[in-house]
C-alpha cells in the first residue's frame, strides 16, 4: 500500500488521461458483469479501443507508448491494461485516499513503458530504461522537481540506461542492481524523497 503522511500535489491522472480512465472503468465493469471472461476477450477490447488516433493521443502524453505497444502484437499493451483492471478492483486500492489512487495509476502507466517484448528473448533491463524515460517525462507532465534536475538528468540517464551486465549463464543482459543505490540517490536528488515523481520513477 502506498503511504502518505502529507498531501501530495501532482497532476490528476483521471483528468489528464480522462479517456484512458473511462476505458479502465469500462473494463472493470465488463469484467464484473462477465462481459470479459478471458485474456483473449480483454485483448480484443484493448486493441479495439486503441485506434490509430488513440495511440497518437497516448504518444503525445507518453512518448514511447507506441513503441511499447508494437512488440509481439501488443501483448505488453494488453498487460498494462490488465494491471489497471486488477488495480481498480482491489479492495486495498479502493481503501486508498483519492490522492493515493491517482498516484497508483501513474505508477501503473509507466511501469512497463520501455519493455521490449520479443518472443524467445527476455527483456530484463527494461526497469532501469523505463525509469530513465519516466524521469524525463514527468517534468513535462507537470510533476514537481528540484532545481538540481537539469544538471543531473543527463548523467543520471546515462548511468541508469547503461546499468546492465551480461552474465555468462545467460544470453540476455540483466540489470546491474549494484548500481541501484546510485540510481536511487539520483532520483531523490532530482525529485526529492518519497515525492510523487520519485515514487513513480521508482515504480
Amino acid at each position: 500500500m502506498i503511504q502518505s503522511h502529507k498531501p501530495m500535489n501532482f497532476p490528476n491522472f483521471d483528468k489528464q488521461l480522462d479517456f484512458l480512465n473511462r476505458f479502465i472503468l469500462e473494463l472493470a465493469n465488463d469484467y464484473q458483469t462477465e462481459k470479459i471472461t478471458s485474456w483473449d476477450e480483454l485483448d480484443i477490447k484493448v486493441k479495439t479501443f486503441f485506434t490509430r488516433e488513440r495511440m497518437e493521443e497516448m504518444e503525445e502524453i507518453v512518448p514511447g507508448w507506441e513503441k511499447m505497444a508494437s512488440y509481439s502484437d501488443g501483448v505488453t499493451l494488453t498487460h498494462v491494461m490488465c494491471v489497471f483492471l486488477g488495480l481498480v478492483m482491489l479492495p486495498e486500492y479502493q481503501a486508498l485516499s483519492q490522492e493515493q489512487q491517482q498516484l497508483a495509476k501513474w505508477i501503473v502507466l509507466f511501469h512497463d513503458v520501455e519493455k521490449a517484448h520479443i518472443r524467445g528473448k527476455r527483456d530484463l533491463t527494461h526497469g532501469f530504461r523505463g525509469a530513465v524515460l519516466t524521469a524525463q517525462m514527468l517534468r513535462n507532465l507537470g510533476f514537481e522537481y528540484r532545481p538540481e534536475y537539469d544538471e543531473i538528468i543527463g548523467s543520471w540517464s546515462e548511468l541508469s540506461g547503461n546499468a546492465f551486465i551480461k552474465p555468462e549463464s545467460s544470453p540476455d543482459p540483466i540489470q546491474d542492481n549494484q548500481r541501484l543505490p546510485e540510481i536511487t540517490e539520483g532520483i531523490e536528488n532530482m525529485f526529492g524523497k518519497n515525492t510523487p515523481a520519485a515514487l513513480i520513477t521508482h515504480g
